[in-house]
């Protein structure tokens, strides 16, 4: 009886979903310190606002009805100042976090992305004032798809996640943390130490944390949150429960993407090309254009007629 605790301790993640979340609502300005790392800005950017766009953490039981808002993630609309005067931009970042190798995931990725756009843009935003998309994905061993990467850290636009549509608004950030390899002594920007603490917090000893812990900051705070979250008396009961409803739910959430998800993605882009404007189908056979495909090839996926399509790659030229 004695380990009982320690082995529950050793089933916890901090790729699970439940974990993040309640971590979020113990500390309300850890998510916002973990995106300015993660997303590993160039240097003099810095998140000055984030907009948390999730509903917040039910204070009363988990229920199944319920599920549906936790297994979205964490979504945030963040105002970046740029280096030196640059002014500030806009971007949504999506943070998911992932236990196991989903089958299409990449394609799940430009999916989010797709409806992050469609909930939180206003109709008639301008094409180019469409703030950019950044998918952030901590995931906790490693994926089939990125086999040939030896690095834990992958950055893609949305053509190369193999959407098979060049939308140059979306960024996906993939953290394999099965593939980070590094010793606790060799441990040096704060983007290893916070990835270290996510992957290996149940397995750290107290002189280990403690160590991290003088880094300060952001791997500091991470840290001290964990340690608060999981000595919470409701802790287990609620993860325990989460974990049950959502092993459920996402079997059947796989199934039904494995059997449907690249239709859905085929009809989804007939659907949004039938019903854009002529504007969307001109931006959208240009961008086809600069990628390589054919004229006719372009005029069947946007609907545009081959001499308006002609007219467009002559006008790109110029």
């Amino acid at each position: 009886m004695k380990n009982n605790s320690k082995d529950w301790l050793s089933q916890i993640h901090s790729t699970d979903d439940y974990v993040l979340k309640t971590m979020k609502s113990e500390n309300k300005d850890l998510l916002s310190k973990m995106l300015q790392v993660l997303r590993d800005y160039t240097e003099g950017e810095k998140i000055i606002e984030s907009e948390d766009l999730d509903k917040e953490m039910a204070s009363t039981e988990i229920r199944e009805e319920k599920l549906k808002s936790y297994l979205l993630d964490t979504l945030c609309r963040v105002t970046v100042k740029r280096a030196g005067s640059g002014g500030t931009y806009k971007e949504f970042i999506n943070l998911e976090t992932q236990n196991q190798d989903h089958s299409f995931i990449d394609k799940r990725f430009w999916v989010y992305g797709c409806h992050i756009v469609s909930h939180h843009t206003p109709k008639g935003t301008p094409y180019e004032h469409i703030p950019l998309v950044v998918i952030i994905a901590l995931v906790k061993n490693k994926l089939s798809f990125l086999e040939n990467s030896s690095h834990y850290k992958n950055i893609f636009s949305t053509t190369e996640l193999r959407s098979g549509i060049p939308m140059s608004g979306q960024t996906t950030i993939i953290y394999e943390l099965g593939k980070l390899n590094l010793k606790f002594e060799e441990l040096e920007t704060e983007l290893e130490k916070l990835l270290y603490a996510i992957k290996h917090f149940v397995r750290m000893t107290k002189e280990q944390r403690d160590k991290l812990k003088e880094s300060g900051g952001v791997v500091k705070e991470y840290i001290e949150t964990f340690e608060r979250v999981v000595q919470h008396p409701k802790f287990k009961t609620k993860f325990n429960e989460f974990r049950s409803i959502h092993r459920d739910t996402q079997a059947a959430i796989d199934f039904a993407e494995d059997k449907g998800i690249e239709k859905g993605i085929e009809k989804g882009i007939e659907k949004g090309i039938e019903k854009g404007t002529y504007q969307t189908k001109v931006n959208i056979a240009v961008n086809l254009l600069k990628r390589g495909f054919s004229v006719a090839d372009v005029a069947l996926n946007t609907g545009l007629t081959e001499p308006e399509v002609r007219q467009l790659k002559e006008d790109s030229a110029k």
